[in-house]
């Protein structure tokens, strides 16, 4: 069984719940989305087909490293041999996540595998498509959800959104700025005055390499 890959590299995990950790990354090539924030383009078509055995040999060979994170793209379009590989990669040991758009469903995901599920806000271009059946099927206090505030108006969409379907009280949720629109700070300010239990997500890999998109 073989998947389109477009990179497989060894950084730190920048976003949600294993930010900071030494993870090896599998960016997945081709996602049916087109967020007006995208900062992966390039992986909608670029990358090689690769069985699952020589994805682990790659894996192997960056290094002992315990978290990996299945990420695109968006990696659902693959979906049964991505999630081969990721029982191979919980077989061999590692901490899977996978990172996923929200318009596919996440049901059927193997058990150790974390979801991290966005959930696409206005300003996106793409909350229309998103799989809201998703807030039903995800795995309580497992999955993750994600929600990119690309502009003001998006924070209260967010908001609204996570108090209407109580997402805090069963999940880790994370709301993560989108630069220049807005600002760290703004956003941090409006998860305090919500009195949510939401965590701000600076995308760690963006403030330390903010040159290098690939391979961060």
């Amino acid at each position: 069984m073989t998947l389109r890959i477009a990179e497989i590299f060894r950084s730190l995990q920048g976003e949600a719940a294993s930010a900071g950790w030494p993870t090896i990354f599998v960016r997945l090539t081709g996602c049916n989305l087109r967020c007006s924030y995208c900062d992966t383009a390039w992986a909608w078509d670029e990358g090689e087909s690769i069985d699952i055995d020589s994805v682990r040999a790659r894996i192997r060979s960056l290094g002992p490293t315990r978290h990996v994170c299945l990420t695109g793209g968006e990696p659902l379009l693959q979906r049964e041999a991505v999630l081969s590989l990721a029982e191979a990669l919980i077989t061999d040991g590692h901490a899977v996540s996978m990172e996923t758009n929200g318009s596919f469903p996440v049901s059927g995901l193997p058990d150790k595998l974390v979801a991290v599920i966005d959930i696409k806000t206005p300003a996106s271009g793409m909350s229309g498509i998103m799989n809201f059946e998703n807030v039903r099927l995800a795995r309580r206090h497992h999955d993750l959800f994600k929600f990119v505030i690309a502009a003001q108006d998006d924070c209260a969409w967010a908001l609204d959104f996570v108090s209407r379907h109580h997402l805090a009280r069963r999940y880790e949720v994370f709301f993560s700025p989108a630069a220049p629109a807005v600002s760290p700070d703004w956003l941090a300010e409006a998860i305090l005055a919500s009195g949510l239990e939401i965590r701000l997500n600076l995308q760690l890999h963006k403030i330390l390499w903010p040159a290098d998109p690939r391979g961060r």
